[in-house]
Parts: structure tokens; sequence; C-alpha cells
């Protein structure tokens, strides 16, 4: 993905702000995954797992005490 592409005002980006954004979508989609990462919406079953993986290497990046860079998942 170039994401960072399309934003303009990147620099302007609280680093703060940015990561409790990084860790409430890691919570959410977390608690509305199962044991494999998937979670079901009406009928369809979403894989979550890249999004998880993504998020928790942000946390894990910043430091975050509960995000061990040794843990697997």
């Amino acid at each position: 993905m170039d994401t960072e592409q399309y934003c303009k005002q990147l620099h302007a980006l609280d680093p703060v702000d940015a990561i409790r954004a990084i860790h409430e979508a890691y919570l959410q989609l977390k608690a509305m995954s199962d044991s494999k990462g998937r979670v079901c919406v009406d009928g369809q079953t979403y894989d979550n797992k890249p999004a998880l993986r993504s998020l928790r290497k942000c946390l894990q990046d910043a430091g975050h005490i509960g995000f061990d860079k040794e843990e697997s998942q």
C-alpha cells in the first residue's frame, strides 16, 4: 500500500494521536476476531490477521510495553 503518498500533511500527524488510534484499532479488531483472526459479518468471513499484524508491529516499534517484539501471532 502507498497510503502515505496520498497524505499531503503527513508531517502534521501527531504521533500521540496516531499511536492511540493504532492501539484503539488493534483492540477493536482483536475483540471482534476469533482465535484465528477472523470475523464473520452478515455471513461473510473476513481475515483480520494482516491488519492485526501491521497494527501490532506499529505498537512494538513504538515500544509499547504490552507488545513484546518476540511475541508471535
